[in-house]
């Protein structure tokens, strides 16, 4: 009987540790996949569980990731001590042998991510951003420049990993269309109606990003881009001459004719093709994105 009972007990921790295994296998392939915001969430919600609490791997994941979402200056906002628990955590994770393992492991991304991080700390200084590049700064602390294998690595992205980043945008993409016709409800946020800002707000979160409120406030807070970069997903900003009033998100490809979705106040929400329209196109104020 003692036997048997120890058999199930060895049976029962075995399944234990491989469905633990299997979760934080899943945390390294998605964040292979550059599925940042996910894995954030995901490391988090094992970090809560007692059964991780000895494993190095959910901190990693969410460290790093943290380093990524940080230059979103609303996501911050939103986890506002993030970056003071990242710096502790890197420090140990990089004296431990399976924090050391799984930067063996990782060497390329975070090869990528040390050259992007570096770039957001570029523009900080060149913004004069002291507060934003002492945070990062320090959040960082020493744990990419003591790693001495890692080189800062320009992108370039495979076929699988192009892939990916459309598919995230063909998501949008189709979201969006899903409210063609819905009527312009001046301050409308929901199916009932939208004005424009409402309209971007309300797929954007759809899609996990959140977005503030207005239109103006929209273009202030997104990553600027050239038109000669724009591509669907990314979001169009105009100008009536007081400023930024409007916005629509981009469906057309990367350097085919501008063509958005938007709130129209006439027919609510509709496909414009921009370049073919001299109200809009002499209005242009910008272009931005909110898509990684």
């Amino acid at each position: 009987m003692k036997k048997i009972f120890l058999l199930f007990f060895v049976s029962l921790i075995s399944l234990v540790s491989f469905a633990q295994q299997k979760q934080l296998n899943q945390l390294d392939l998605l964040y292979q996949q550059q599925h940042i915001r996910m894995v954030f969430r995901k490391a988090n919600r094992l970090l809560d569980a007692p059964e991780f609490d000895f494993s190095v791997t959910p901190k990693f994941y969410k460290a790093i990731t943290a380093l990524e979402l940080s230059k979103n200056k609303f996501w911050l906002m939103r986890h506002d001590n993030v970056l003071i628990e990242t710096k502790a955590v890197l420090i140990s994770i990089n004296s431990s042998s399976e924090g050391k393992a799984l930067i063996a492991k990782n060497l390329t991304e975070l090869g990528k991510l040390k050259s992007r991080l570096y770039k957001q700390l570029n523009f900080y200084k060149i913004e004069k951003n002291d507060l934003k590049y002492n945070e990062l700064k320090g959040a960082m602390g020493t744990f990419f420049d003591t790693i001495k294998t890692i080189e800062t690595i320009e992108e370039v992205p495979s076929k699988k990993e192009n892939e990916l980043y459309n598919a995230e945008r063909n998501q949008l993409i189709s979201v969006a269309k899903n409210y063609i016709g819905t009527p312009y409800v001046f301050a409308g946020t929901d199916e009932k109606g939208f004005d424009c800002s409402g309209y971007t707000c309300y797929v954007m979160k759809k899609n996990g990003i959140n977005l503030p409120r207005t239109a103006a406030e929209q273009f202030e807070a997104a990553k600027k881009i050239k038109q000669s970069e724009v591509q669907k997903g990314d979001l169009i900003f105009f100008d009536s001459g007081a400023g930024v009033s409007h916005v629509g998100i981009i469906v057309s490809e990367k350097n085919e004719p501008l063509v958005m979705i938007h709130a129209s106040t006439s027919k609510g929400i509709v496909i414009t093709e921009i370049e073919k329209s001299d109200y809009w196109l002499k209005k242009i104020a910008g272009f931005g994105t909110f898509v990684n």
